[in-house]
């Protein structure tokens, strides 16, 4: 079963199915564009599963299974075959995925709210060190005794 509809999924080329994986990789590194559409069919669902698993949300598992499939079409050359495909293929989908993850904790978080609100909570930050239930809970005490939150700032900082 599949996690998303079959119209987003690339269709099969119509090569027989007692093909190899081998011999499809072969003729994909010739230049088949009907061989690696074959691989894809074959693999691309276990790499969307694992995406999944690791991202969770669903236009972002579509970006990530594009640039997936954009990668191993255009670096095919760069498969040696010491593992199985479905392994680098997978292995480059879980690279991609944890590429997302990493640029998105470094982006600064936007505030839930109107931009033109009276949050002035944009500047403060909790102390800096290891986030534990007992310094999440005194930070978040120690902000709301600042009294400088509006309902926006609070509703955003408590989802925190």
């Amino acid at each position: 079963m599949s996690l998303f509809p079959a119209s987003n999924r690339i269709r099969a080329a119509s090569f027989p199915r007692h093909l190899s994986d081998e011999s499809l990789v072969l003729q994909a590194k010739l230049g088949s564009q009907d061989a690696f559409t074959e691989l894809w069919s074959r693999h691309g669902e276990r790499v969307r599963i694992l995406v999944w698993r690791i991202i969770r949300h669903r236009e972002d598992v579509e970006d990530v299974l594009q640039e997936v499939y954009l990668k191993s079409f255009t670096r095919m050359d760069s498969f040696n075959g010491d593992a199985l495909f479905s392994t680098w293929l997978s292995s480059i989908g879980i690279n991609f995925a944890l590429m997302l993850l990493r640029k998105r904790r470094n982006r600064p978080e936007v505030l839930i709210g109107s931009a033109d609100s009276d949050c002035l909570c944009r500047s403060w930050r909790p102390q800096t060190g290891k986030r534990t239930s007992s310094n999440r809970t005194s930070t978040l005490s120690e902000y709301r005794g600042s009294g400088r939150q509006s309902s926006n700032c609070r509703l955003s900082y408590e989802m925190w």
